[in-house]
């Protein structure tokens, strides 16, 4: 709590356990991995977390060894360059259809 005090103003419901059931049933992550990165919560599932793992995944690309962090941080120029090893064209072009499946 005491890195991500707004956490304490999430909504349980809407916010904070779609997050969590994400984060444990598809992504198979523990509370370990978000007591590393407690920001995990902070950032849009829809928009910006499921298309970033339903990207990783597409190209093979386990979640579990670039981290949270390094996934959900960069913004998605720098993660499509240096995150992953694709060219942002591609990325741009497979972007939407990630948020049509998610």
């Amino acid at each position: 709590m005491q890195r991500l005090p707004p956490v304490l103003g999430y909504d349980v419901d809407t916010n904070l356990k779609p997050k969590w059931d994400f984060l444990v049933n598809t992504l198979r992550l523990t509370t370990f991995d978000v007591s590393r990165f407690p920001a995990y919560f902070s950032y849009p599932l829809e928009k910006v977390t499921m298309p970033r793992m339903a990207y990783l995944a597409a190209v093979n690309q386990p979640n579990a060894v670039w981290g949270l962090n390094l996934i959900l941080t960069p913004s998605d120029d720098i993660f499509a360059t240096k995150v992953t090893p694709v060219f942002f064209k591609i990325v741009f072009l497979f972007h939407p259809i990630l948020r049509w499946h998610c």
